[in-house]
């Protein structure tokens, strides 16, 4: 297991944070991601647990904005200099792809239900002249349609 570095908060960055919508109408049972069984991502807060080369417990708002948008990465709650290209949540498969200027690729895939998520993380990069592999992975349960401001 590799040490906590800068890159891994970089992970934990990408694959951890995200932030509650604040707008007073905006409801996801409305516009939200259909799930593989038919029923949408339930916004709110969620408990998550990752494993891997990387292990975290944290809690986890998505909010209903980014729910009907099929956002599981949140825009501007990854690390500066990172590009999503790809941030997709529908039909009950999460896909998020982003690169950095140094060369580092990360890759989430994954399942959600209405209620939870699971996905798995590979980022890879190069320090010190080696490449360093990081795998992850993240379940999430629904704790909560409401998210405290720690959260957000």
């Amino acid at each position: 297991m590799l040490k906590p570095s800068k890159a891994l908060l970089i992970v934990g960055g990408v694959l951890l944070l995200a932030g509650c919508s604040t707008a007073k109408n905006d409801d996801a049972s409305e516009r939200s991601t259909l799930s593989a069984s038919g029923e949408p991502l339930r916004a709110g807060l969620y408990r998550v647990v990752q494993t891997g080369d990387v292990d975290h417990q944290d809690e986890r708002c998505i909010g209903a904005a980014d729910v009907a948008a099929g956002r599981f990465a949140v825009p501007g709650t990854i690390e500066d200099g990172w590009t999503v290209d790809t941030n997709r949540m529908s039909g009950g498969m999460i896909e998020v792809a982003a690169r950095h200027p140094s060369g580092s690729r990360l890759n989430i895939e994954g399942t959600f239900q209405k209620e939870s998520f699971d996905v798995e993380g590979t980022m890879e990069m190069e320090l010190n002249g080696e490449t360093h592999v990081i795998r992850t992975r993240q379940v999430g349960e629904f704790v909560s349609p409401a998210c405290p401001a720690e959260a957000a």
